[in-house]
């Protein structure tokens, strides 16, 4: 009997139902896509005093999320395939199921929503879990409102470099600007520069990598996260560990130096802005539909805006579109970047000294500007895409 009870000893705890769908959601961010190794595609599901600890790592990240319970047996740790707790999560929704029983054995992982029951044989030991550095973080006291870091990613993160031979674009730039902390972007074309005024910034500069920032924005929309603050920890590896409540991501930062952005960004001396010219999203969505026609998806397009003229064009071969715009001079764009300028700003106003010049663009946001490199194009429209800036 006493043998028979020792078997059946199981280690685990109940979940919501909601809270697990929504940390698989993060989760799957985390986990390895594709990978040769499989504790990689797993994910360490450990009891804690107060529930469930899920984490996940694919060696540049990891993320820990707390699942509260109030009903933890005994303390242990499985290694759980990511896939088997998205089934038993779906299961549970298409049950209308509430709660969630995960426990484990030895050797046997066992799923139960109501009805729907699994039993998985364990693959991985949890000692093959490749664990990121939990000493060595330095406390900063950094402390950012969730508001002003999903606005410092939100606004730059379009502006950031997906080209893997410049490694030291492909992220955001964390910098002390008089200060406080500025966020900056550029792909070599396109830049984004946002300013937090109320942020003390004394953590140094870092780029954090594309791959991190959006799972922080992930992180900060969903419903298992209501805390006002994002605390900021830095390892010297280099790494950076940032906690929202019940959640906690450890990402290896981009180990570069990024650009010396300052001496791309025009100086706003006197005729600094003798082209103005201010476009809206939907001037620019119009614009765009109706030039759809004209050249295939993959080719750039140059909407050149000529507010001398009152319109915005584009135009290809003996096809032409065009829209009714108002300001003063004359310029070119990629219309894509135009278009990601619009999607940030309902109104964006461009200003530069020259038609060839790079631009400064503004919205609403008074700390937040962007630098776009111009094309050549002639007053009807016809373009030739200018070099960038890197």
């Amino acid at each position: 009997m006493n043998a028979q009870a020792k078997i059946e000893a199981r280690t685990g705890a109940t979940v919501s139902a909601a809270d697990l769908r929504d940390a698989c959601v993060l989760l799957r961010m985390a986990v390895a896509r594709k990978s040769k190794v499989p504790v990689l595609t797993m994910v360490r599901v450990a009891t804690d005093a107060k529930g469930l600890v899920m984490t996940a790592t694919d060696l540049d990240v990891e993320l820990s999320v707390l699942l509260p319970s109030d009903a933890v047996e005994a303390k242990g740790a499985v290694m759980i395939p990511m896939h088997r707790l998205e089934a038993v999560q779906k299961a549970a929704s298409v049950l209308g199921e509430a709660q969630i029983v995960i426990t484990w054995s030895d050797s046997t992982i066992f799923l139960s929503a109501g009805a729907a029951q699994a039993r998985v044989q364990t693959v991985c030991s949890v000692s093959d879990f490749p664990a990121f550095a939990s000493k060595g973080f330095m406390p900063h006291g950094t402390l950012i409102e969730r508001g002003d870091m999903r606005r410092l990613l939100a606004l730059s993160m379009p502006c950031v470099s997906t080209e893997e031979t410049r490694y030291y674009l492909n992220g955001v730039a964390l910098q002390a600007h008089e200060g406080h902390l500025r966020a900056i972007a550029t792909d070599g074309h396109r830049m984004a520069v946002i300013d937090a005024p109320a942020i003390d910034w004394s953590a140094g500069n870092m780029i954090l990598p594309t791959g991190a920032a959006k799972l922080v924005m992930a992180i900060l929309a969903s419903r298992l996260t209501r805390d006002a603050y994002v605390a900021v920890d830095i390892h010297d590896a280099p790494k950076v560990r940032l906690t929202v409540g019940k959640i906690t991501l450890s990402a290896k930062l981009i180990d570069g130096t990024f650009p010396n952005y300052a001496r791309v960004i025009p100086e706003r001396g006197e005729g600094w802005d003798t082209i103005d010219i201010s476009v809206s999203h939907m001037q620019v969505r119009t614009l765009a539909a109706i030039a759809m026609p004209i050249q295939a998806p993959h080719v750039i397009r140059c909407v050149a805006l000529d507010a001398n003229a009152g319109f915005m064009w584009v135009r290809e071969a003996d096809d032409a579109a065009r829209f009714p715009i108002m300001g003063t001079g004359f310029t070119a764009f990629n219309l894509r970047y135009v278009q990601a300028m619009t999607a940030l700003n309902p109104v964006a106003r461009f200003r530069s000294k020259r038609s060839g010049d790079p631009a400064i663009v503004t919205g609403e946001d008074p700390d937040a500007f962007w630098v776009v490199m111009p094309m050549r194009a002639d007053s009807v429209g016809y373009a030739k895409v200018a070099e960038g800036w890197l």
